[in-house]
């Protein structure tokens, strides 16, 4: 992985090269350049007489917030021992609480492994399951659609998109093309009745129907 000037300039978020002498060495040498230039730049300090002629890598770290990491054990200090980056997602869920309202929650796959399940509510009542690249059906516009799951986000809900369509990903992150995922919120799900539905492996679709809330 190449730098980027983002992981050279200091920040109080974000990345950071872990040796900060380093750090501010690589940005005076680079100000001001991006692209190519930013790489001509990076190959000519590591060319240079100086003490880190030589130099083919660094060691990046990142500044988490607590929703994004996952903490090990407790120091005497009851800090945290260890950390790691959280950002797998193992499912999105959709609950329905004692007073009817609809929450959603995203579980990550490191709590997915403990096998604990943390219900938004004790008496609350699992309506959903759904995963990555799941088929799902919605109705939009007086007809039932299909699609597939790309992306479970926690603040943002399902990025979905048509289960036709290719290379989706790459054509979103593209700015020349016109493309762009559905992006739902628990609300619209329900109201658009959103579930589970499987292809066979003849391509046939069961779709069981709309949830019953």
């Amino acid at each position: 992985m190449s730098l980027k000037p983002g992981d050279i300039e200091p920040t109080t978020k974000g990345k950071n090269i872990r040796d900060p002498q380093l750090q501010n060495a690589l940005c005076v040498a680079t100000k001001g350049k991006d692209g190519k230039d930013l790489e001509q730049a990076l190959r000519a300090f590591s060319e240079k007489d100086s003490p880190y002629q030589g130099l083919r890598r660094v060691r990046l770290i990142e500044t988490l917030q607590k929703s994004a990491r996952v903490e090990i054990g407790e120091t005497e200090k009851g800090k945290p021992l260890k950390a790691y980056m959280g950002d797998s997602n193992y499912c999105s869920e959709l609950w329905k609480l004692p007073n009817g309202k609809i929450e959603p929650k995203v579980v990550t796959t490191y709590e997915a492994h403990t096998g604990i399940e943390r219900r938004p509510h004790p008496a609350a009542k699992r309506i959903l399951r759904i995963f990555k690249k799941d088929m799902v059906a919605i109705e939009r516009e007086n007809k039932t659609k299909i699609y597939f799951v790309q992306k479970l986000d926690r603040a943002n809900g399902l990025f979905l998109a048509p289960h036709k369509d290719a290379n989706c990903d790459a054509r979103y992150r593209d700015k020349t093309d016109p493309f762009k995922f559905l992006q739902m919120g628990s609300g619209t799900l329900v109201k658009s009745k959103i579930r589970r539905v499987v292809v066979d492996e003849i391509g046939c679709i069961r779709d069981p129907g709309p949830l019953k809330i």
